[in-house]
């Protein structure tokens, strides 16, 4: 019964940070994290520029590579990362080439 009880309290706890993450990001407007991202490996790391900023990553500084269902994540800190939608891609052998690339930096 216990179990049943911390399992079920873990959930309802989960649903609240979902509603609220969702909640925070949208009611603030924010146009920074909610537009189009560039991402681009260059011979340094991996760069990002959207309308509100721009980033280098030194490829030190890349955690990891995650390949998901719809997207990749490229971790650049321990809990923060890059997610990119598969839709990006021109097709999956590009997604599965921008992997080995990073992977092939990284050390991974």
């Amino acid at each position: 019964m216990s179990a049943f009880v911390f399992a079920l309290g873990y959930i309802v706890l989960l649903g609240f940070q979902f509603l609220f993450n969702a909640a925070f990001l949208f009611a603030r407007n924010n146009r920074s994290v909610l537009t189009e991202h560039r991402v681009e490996l260059q011979a340094e790391g991996v760069y990002e520029e959207t309308a509100y900023n721009r980033s280098l990553f030194l490829w030190p500084g890349i955690n990891r590579v995650v390949s998901a269902a719809g997207f990749v994540a490229v971790y650049v800190t321990a809990h923060s990362a890059l997610v990119i939608p598969n839709r990006t891609f021109a097709s999956p052998s590009q997604r599965d080439e921008f992997i080995r690339s990073i992977r092939a930096k990284t050390g991974e």
